[in-house]
């Protein structure tokens, strides 16, 4: 059966674009609100390595966050990401429905109107929320330059 990865320990997602205003090469930081970051129900947005992880992945040098209030406003950026485990029979990898959602946007502080938003459809069902989440920014961080991208994500990148 098929898992969302294959023998050489690569991962398969789909990513949708949505809206693409937002040049992500000029994004240097990143704010985060109390509820920026859920995974699987669980809010993780003041998880110090969630934030490595949103640099690592990225590219960005400076998290602001709900750690530090006094740097609220730093920052012309912000971003959202949610997981969920859910099937979606719409979107299929040879076959198989995907079995996860992230959804990732970044937008300029206080506009849902200028953002860079994309749907990350995962062909396996994670339990590290760590990695789940390393797959979700990474996939969303590539360049891409279709609607619909199947995308492999080598597991030793992450």
């Amino acid at each position: 059966m098929f898992h969302g990865a294959d023998s050489d320990q690569q991962i398969v997602v789909a990513v949708s674009l949505g809206a693409s205003k937002i040049p992500l090469s000029e994004v240097k930081c990143l704010s985060l609100n109390d509820n920026s970051i859920h995974i699987f129900g669980v809010n993780y947005s003041d998880d110090n390595h969630i934030d490595g992880l949103i640099k690592k992945h990225v590219g960005v040098t400076e998290i602001f966050g709900p750690r530090a209030p006094e740097s609220a406003g730093k920052c012309e950026y912000a971003i959202n990401v949610i997981i969920l485990h859910t099937t979606i029979y719409s979107v299929r990898y040879l076959g198989y429905p995907a079995v996860g959602l992230a959804s990732v946007q970044i937008c300029e502080t206080g506009s849902n109107l200028n953002c860079t938003y994309r749907n990350i459809y995962l062909f396996k069902r994670f339990s590290d929320k760590y990695f789940v989440f390393s797959v979700a920014v990474m996939a969303f961080s590539r360049p891409y330059s279709s609607k619909w991208n199947i995308v492999q994500i080598i597991e030793s990148d992450l």
